[in-house]
């Protein structure tokens, strides 16, 4: 049974079936999606560069440590005597990682987020007035001053854990999940019903940059972005009907989702599904979309191919694929949950009408009428029990 501590510092795999029911396992896939959201800049040749100013993993983490506050009330902090008649402040693996969340730069995180909101329990943490870091722990007290401090300790964090379970809170953070989790099954059914149609289905995935900065933005190059997402959009909306006339009926689905990062700036993650026979190269394909998008931005933008790094990925979900083989289907939730799912954690803050996800031309649902037909493939989306019996985890 794992402890406290490796359940905080668990490291998240995107790509392992294991966390599609009940709806909260859709966390571990959020955090997943969280550590490639913009931290990862791919140049024009494809090269990948990482770029880690901060840890993405800690906004996920902060988020497990708000579930296991919440769900018990143990005092986190005790005194110890230790041999020399000195007194120490010992706590348990969730106060230690709690003196963590509060020695990390909330300041750098806002920087590498500048467009962004962040959930309400990151909110509380953020602008908390009393924080302690691991010095406090590592200090060596008399009785008295140590009693008096781990009161203190434990008092903050019983203030912190009453805050955490205010109900405008709860509803704060439950509102702010509901966009994510719902794009994320919608485009699950989407995907669903494509390959229900025909397994076999050519997919692309693509990244449209609008321009590629490769540095630190100031204050000055932000606002100018601002500024300028309204011409992003109408390079996307003429791109997307570059695709419409090319692709015509072959075209059986699409999605996408805008996002902001400091070095890639906006950017747009792209997936279609198109009928197998229409094209024999899905890279050739890919490339010619390439000369569209870069037409449509006055040679600005890069598009990033990846189909042509799809030996790279360890499920295969891109190119000529059929959606029978377990692998095929594993790669398309991943795609889904890195479509949607960080925004569990941080969201773009933009107006209403930008449209930040969007997805469309799949087959509609059809009236049920009678006993359900056999499925020719099975489920996109499986139990974790199912998941299990299926694929052995690495």
């Amino acid at each position: 049974m794992p402890t406290v501590e490796n359940e905080i510092l668990m490291e998240y795999n995107p790509f392992e079936p294991k966390v599609f029911e009940p709806e909260p396992s859709l966390d571990e896939l959020g955090a997943g999606a969280l550590e490639k959201y913009q931290f990862f800049f791919r140049d024009a040749v494809g090269d990948i560069n990482l770029i880690y100013a901060a840890d993405p993993r800690f906004i996920s983490k902060l988020h497990r440590i708000v579930k296991l506050l919440v769900a018990n009330e143990e005092q986190l902090f005790r005194v110890v005597q230790r041999k020399g008649g000195y007194f120490t402040i010992a706590s348990e693996s969730l106060g230690l990682a709690l003196a963590s969340i509060f020695e990390a730069d909330f300041d750098l995180i806002r920087r590498e987020y500048p467009m962004h909101r962040f959930s309400p329990c990151f909110e509380i943490f953020e602008n908390t007035r009393f924080k302690f870091g691991h010095e406090v722990l590592k200090g060596c007290y008399t009785r008295p001053r140590a009693d008096r401090v781990v009161k203190s300790l434990n008092k903050r964090v019983k203030a912190l854990r009453r805050r955490l379970r205010c109900s405008k809170v709860v509803e704060g953070y439950s509102n702010f999940r509901r966009s994510p989790v719902e794009n994320f099954n919608g485009l699950m059914e989407c995907m669903e019903r494509v390959v229900d149609v025909d397994p076999r289905q050519l997919i692309l995935r693509f990244d449209c940059h609008y321009r590629v900065s490769g540095v630190d933005l100031s204050v000055k190059d932000i606002q100018a972005d601002i500024e300028e997402l309204p011409k992003v959009q109408k390079c996307r909306q003429r791109f997307h009907r570059s695709i419409d006339r090319k692709l015509g009926a072959s075209l059986r689905g699409f999605a996408f989702c805008l996002e902001y990062g400091q070095h890639r700036r906006w950017h747009y993650h792209y997936l279609l599904f198109i009928r197998p026979g229409y094209a024999d190269d899905d890279v050739a394909l890919v490339e010619s979309l390439r000369e569209t998008w870069q037409e449509v931005t006055g040679g600005a933008g890069e598009l990033y191919n990846v189909n042509a790094q799809k030996k790279r990925r360890r499920f295969r979900a891109v190119g000529f694929v059929d959606a029978r083989d377990e692998d095929v289907r594993v790669g398309l939730r991943a795609i889904a949950s890195y479509f949607t799912l960080a925004g569990l954690f941080v969201q773009l803050k933009l107006p209403r009408r930008v449209k930040t996800f969007g997805k469309g031309r799949f087959p509609v649902p059809q009236a049920k009428r009678g006993r359900p037909p056999k499925r020719m493939t099975p489920r996109l989306r499986i139990s974790l029990a199912e998941a299990r019996e299926q694929i052995r985890f690495i």
